[in-house]
């Protein structure tokens, strides 16, 4: 999907309304075809960054959208490290929408489609330590599907870490039941599971394409040690297909 710059076509702009501010808005890219999830670059405003993740609220999605928002304000201590930080509630081309940051990393969807490796036991490890700090607030996290979280490295290993998104499904019981504990507990484990299938999934695909093609070159291996990682355009910068 491309951009578009609102800057060459001024009478199609729209604006983000958030608090007292009106805010123009000079490039939109939505990011999911989905989804009403966009990344908006916007004038500078105090307290925002010059880019966010808006997600517009669905029709009869009222108690959804209110949801997600009361979500990000109950677990405030996890965002920007753990979850996006929450901007608030706001209006984006006249519709209600929730406001965050974006965030740099790489889907785990697009893990399984690249090339570079990366250690299977510390990528379990990212994604246990975001279910243990969702657990210990008493936070059920339901809606566990790679295109929900983000490897977030920095460049460097040692900085490396998972991020969430996409709250709506997120619950906080009054009342644990003895096998709720496991929807936080097996994540990690249901996760890397399916990353390893939708690698092997893509990887046979791409293989079975070469091979259509009469390729010469012999298949490649994939070490059962480490699982495929890449910095591509779904990467996103948020949310993408946000946070949201």
């Amino acid at each position: 999907m491309e951009d578009i710059d609102f800057t060459r076509h001024a009478r199609l702009c729209p604006t983000l309304k958030l608090g007292d501010h009106t805010i123009t808005v000079t490039n939109v890219k939505r990011l999911d075809q989905d989804r009403t999830v966009y990344r908006l670059e916007i004038q500078p405003v105090d307290g925002l960054p010059s880019t966010v993740i808006v997600k517009q609220q669905k029709e009869r999605w009222s108690d959804e959208f209110e949801k997600k928002g009361a979500c990000y304000e109950k677990l405030k201590d996890l965002q920007g490290d753990k979850i996006p930080l929450f901007f608030g509630q706001g209006y984006f081309d006249g519709i209600r929408a929730l406001v965050f940051s974006k965030v740099v990393g790489t889907i785990l969807l697009d893990l399984a489609r690249s090339e570079k490796p990366v250690d299977e036991i510390k990528m379990k490890e990212h994604l246990a330590v975001v279910f243990q700090v969702l657990a210990a607030r008493e936070a059920l996290y339901w809606d566990q599907k790679l295109d929900n979280f983000f490897y977030c490295d920095d460049g460097t290993l040692d900085a490396s870490k998972v991020m969430v998104i996409d709250l709506e499904q997120v619950e906080f019981p009054t009342k644990f039941y003895s096998w709720q504990p496991s929807v936080n507990k097996e994540g990690p484990r249901a996760l890397m599971e399916d990353l390893r299938r939708a690698r092997r999934q893509y990887h046979e695909t791409c293989w079975k394409y070469e091979s259509d093609r009469g390729s010469e070159e012999s298949p490649r291996t994939i070490d059962s040690n480490v699982i495929p990682l890449s910095m591509d355009s779904r990467s996103v910068e948020a949310w993408p297909h946000i946070a949201a």
